[in-house]
């Protein structure tokens, strides 16, 4: 499987990032893990607009395509011609991808939301407050301080399991209404 970022191209996005330290110092078999991970949890977080760009053949949601743009056979990579661009519309098309023949790209967006959820996997304590919300945790006190958590989970979408950062950069590419698949 592969994620969203390599080891190569997380580092050189990162840099420039504030509180990506945590990501910066790993060695490269940790870094590539929680990348995959990363990818993961931005793939079933939400349902998101459109489709995957090579259909059954694409093992991440990103590219995505809008829907009855292109007929997709199942089993064939979508392809075209060296050069030229392709006549439907297809959210995140780089022409300089594929050695200058153009190709779909994982949008920066996805790649950016990617290294903050990275990150915030680093941070457990986060991970474990939300999960102990998911599993229902409505009210938490600790002697005069209190919290509530009542509403939380009922937000539109649901619960996603991503960071804050994730969430919001992702909420563009989230359905709205449509086809859901």
């Amino acid at each position: 499987m592969a994620a969203y970022l390599t080891v190569t191209e997380a580092p050189s996005l990162a840099a420039n990032m504030p509180g990506t330290t945590a990501l910066l110092v790993l060695v490269d078999d940790a870094m590539a893990a929680l990348l995959l991970l990363a990818s993961l949890d931005i793939d079933v977080a939400f349902k998101y607009q459109g489709r995957k760009f090579n259909g059954e053949l694409q093992e991440r949601e990103f590219p995505r395509i809008p829907y009855g743009t292109i007929r997709q056979t199942p089993g064939i990579i979508n392809t075209y011609y060296p050069g030229t661009a392709p006549t439907p519309k297809i959210w995140d098309w780089d022409p300089l991808a594929n050695g200058g023949q153009g190709g779909a790209v994982v949008p920066p967006t996805v790649q950016y939301a990617t290294i903050w959820q990275a990150v915030w996997l680093l941070q457990p304590q986060f991970a474990a407050r939300l999960e102990a919300i998911q599993s229902g945790l409505k009210q938490q006190s600790i002697g005069t301080a209190s919290e509530t958590f009542a509403g939380l989970l009922e937000v539109p979408g649901g619960f996603s399991g991503l960071g804050d950062r994730a969430a919001r950069m992702l909420n563009k590419y989230r359905i709205r209404t449509g086809q859901l698949r």
